[in-house]
């Protein structure tokens, strides 16, 4: 009789003991999973962001030669605008000079009449 109650004993304890290690080893297995899913989650997070600096830095150099022609442009106009200016001044310079010829010429027609 004594075994059978031993016997029993055992079985009710190692029930509870057996759901203890399931739970206990359950418990880390889900712990590293979650840990797992981190660093994927980590790992494609810095990639994605990878990709978007390498796109980045495309449309940056992209955008860096553009301004660099744009300057370049810009700089050509300038000296254009300057030469045209200096144009202007000797054409208004010259205007000046006809208009007080035609006015000496006008004034010698009316001495003439």
């Amino acid at each position: 009789m004594d075994g059978a109650i031993l016997v029993a004993i055992i079985g009710i304890l190692a029930a509870p003991f057996a759901a203890l290690i399931t739970w206990l080893t359950n418990r880390k297995k889900h712990v590293a999973e979650i840990y797992e899913s981190i660093s994927e989650s980590s790992q494609n997070a810095v990639e994605t962001m990878q990709l978007t600096m390498n796109e980045l830095r495309t449309e940056l150099v992209d955008t860096k030669g553009k301004i660099d022609e744009l300057i370049n442009e810009n700089k050509l106009l300038r000296e254009d605008l300057l030469t045209l200016k200096g144009q202007n001044q000797q054409l208004l310079f010259e205007n000046k000079a006809l208009e007080r010829k035609i006015e000496d010429l006008s004034e010698q027609i009316r001495g003439m009449k």
